[in-house]
């Protein structure tokens, strides 16, 4: 079976967001998420950090990394719409993408309120979509 242009894009975006979300268990266990301070979208309130940490290269990574991939989807979204006509499982699967994306963003950001495992349904509650569960 071989595979559209659009398909073969999809499965790289795919496979790139799990790199970033990888990456991203790394910056925390590594205890660098503070490694540009609480200047978003500035890293230590610099567009580009000078004189960077190691915990500043890899939180500035991971921040980057990131961005890149919600353009990736999207663009991934745009050409969906575009390419394919109203009601396709193409279109479905890219806006349910970038839907999930948004949920788990927003749900990571409480998340950061809510670090206390043990506490943090109780607290917070669960991620958007999974309150039914």
């Amino acid at each position: 079976m071989k595979l559209s242009k659009f398909a073969k894009y999809s499965w790289f975006v795919l496979g790139f967001n799990l790199l970033v979300i990888l990456w991203g268990a790394y910056v925390r266990a590594s205890s660098s998420g503070a490694g540009c301070g609480s200047h978003w979208p500035l890293c230590n309130g610099e567009m580009i950090p000078q004189a960077p940490t190691i915990k500043t290269l890899v939180e500035y990574s991971h921040r980057l990394t990131s961005g890149v991939a919600l353009l990736m989807v999207v663009v991934m979204v745009i050409w969906a719409f575009r390419a394919y006509e109203r009601g396709h499982d193409a279109r479905k699967g890219a806006a349910l993408s970038m839907i999930f994306m948004r949920s788990l963003k927003l749900w990571w950001e409480r998340d950061w309120s809510c670090s206390n495992m043990s506490q943090r349904i109780n607290r917070c509650g669960a991620p958007p979509g999974f309150q039914a569960i």
